[in-house]
């Protein structure tokens, strides 16, 4: 699993492995994580969601909390890819992202 504190680093992993991404997130800002650049054949994105916190006794609404958003990746083929999330408005496209996590994935070939 991977987190904010691993941005700039490359990691390697074989093929056919989940790579998870937990970045902090806080949707109600109307700020969101997004896959920045397009994934190719040596990452496939699986699935993304907002992960709430679990809510303290007595405060069972949690809107408006932050949470954590996971991404959730196969190291589809050999070979390596960059991958940028940008944190950033959806209607603010003329604006740059006020976080960025890069992170470079390199995927080889299971040994036989």
């Amino acid at each position: 699993m991977l987190t904010e504190a691993d941005s700039g680093k490359t990691e390697t992993v074989y093929q056919n492995t989940k790579i998870i991404i937990h970045l902090a997130s806080n949707p109600s800002t109307g700020y969101s994580w997004r896959v920045s650049t397009p994934t190719n054949t040596v990452l496939t994105l699986l699935s993304q969601r907002f992960i709430t916190p679990t809510p303290q006794p007595g405060h069972e609404h949690n809107v408006g909390v932050p949470g954590t958003m996971e991404f959730v990746f196969n190291a589809s083929a050999s070979g390596t890819e960059k991958l940028l999330l940008t944190y950033q408005r959806s209607w603010e496209k003329t604006k740059p992202a006020t976080r960025y996590f890069m992170v470079t994935i390199r995927v080889r070939a299971r040994p036989h």
